[in-house]
């Protein structure tokens, strides 16, 4: 009877055993599970990846802006604001600068008044100065200094125009040879047509002054190549001086050439100066050199020094290129 009891003891607790087994186990194992996975990641964590660190674009190029390197001005080989320059025998063209610029000419005029009286009247007849043509010499105007009632030739008095640029010679010269100043520059204007002086027109046989009186460095050219062909004209403008000695009739005399080139620069032998303020320093020159016959012309120069220093570097410039 107790071994009985005793198997059913044992009987039961081995279903209890089971009945436990059963309920209990597989929360167990699940347990172990995943504490062995806990463990196992904090022992050996897997390392997040990171992202690949972007590789860097190359910086987009700036365009580089040149910045332009300021030319120097060169320096003018004229200091006038106009100047022309040929060779008188062939008509070449050595120098050109604003050649066809009309613009002031000042005393560069009495070339043209020159030609004039040349051409048309009687050199060799007798003039006597009269006040009523001092009168109309514009003040400031430069002068021969010629003295009413003084007696000359007409011949004489083209010296006082050219070499020392007598305004008074000029309106006297206009009296004689065309009655009026009026009548004389009619014929200057239409000796400037004749000769197709198309950037010329004159309004007084002097320069001094008048807004309708202007003339062009080639136009000044062709008028003295075409004046330095004539003799009389030629020369005159070829002296470097003319002195009137004194007689009944007359008092002294001496004219200076004021075209200083004449003795500065070897072969020149004309023509003509000029200066006003709108015109400034003017110049119209000649030269000869192995046979070559170069004339030029500048205006509105600053001074009678840089004007012949010019012409200067203009002729040696003519020369050098028919050499």
């Amino acid at each position: 009877m107790a071994q009985r009891i005793m198997l059913i003891v044992v009987l039961v607790f081995m279903i209890v055993i089971t009945v436990l087994g059963i309920i209990y186990v597989p929360t167990i194992l699940a347990n172990v599970r995943s504490g062995s996975g806990l463990l196992t990641a904090a022992a050996t964590p897997t390392p997040t990846p990171e992202p690949p660190t972007p590789t860097p674009e190359p910086p987009t190029p700036t365009p580089t802006v040149a910045i332009p390197t300021a030319t120097p001005t060169p320096t003018p080989f004229v200091s006038g604001t106009e100047a022309y320059l040929i060779d008188a025998d062939t008509g070449t063209i050595l120098y050109n600068l604003n050649g066809t610029q009309s613009a002031p000419i000042a005393s560069t005029t009495k070339i043209m008044t020159a030609i004039i009286a040349i051409e048309n009247a009687n050199l060799e007849q007798g003039v006597t100065i009269q006040q009523a043509d001092l009168d109309q010499v514009p003040a400031g105007a430069s002068t021969a200094g010629l003295v009413a009632g003084d007696y000359f030739r007409l011949r004489t008095l083209l010296d006082a125009l050219l070499l020392r640029s007598g305004t008074d010679a000029s309106i006297v010269i206009s009296r004689v040879v065309a009655g009026s100043t009026q009548n004389f520059v009619a014929m200057m204007n239409n000796k400037a047509q004749q000769l197709g002086l198309a950037h010329t027109h004159y309004s007084n046989p002097h320069g001094f002054g008048g807004a309708d009186h202007y003339s062009s460095p080639a136009d000044l050219v062709t008028l003295a190549n075409y004046a330095m062909r004539n003799p009389t004209f030629a020369g005159i403008v070829g002296k470097s001086s003319y002195s009137v000695q004194p007689t009944l009739y007359t008092r002294a005399y001496n004219w200076s050439n004021t075209n200083t080139l004449i003795s500065s620069y070897p072969g020149a032998d004309g023509v003509k100066t000029g200066w006003t303020d709108d015109a400034g320093v003017c110049l119209v020159f000649s030269a000869r050199r192995n046979s070559h016959h170069l004339i030029g012309a500048e205006l509105g120069a600053k001074t009678y020094d840089a004007v012949f220093a010019d012409s200067t570097k203009l002729l040696d410039l003519g020369f050098s290129k028919e050499s």
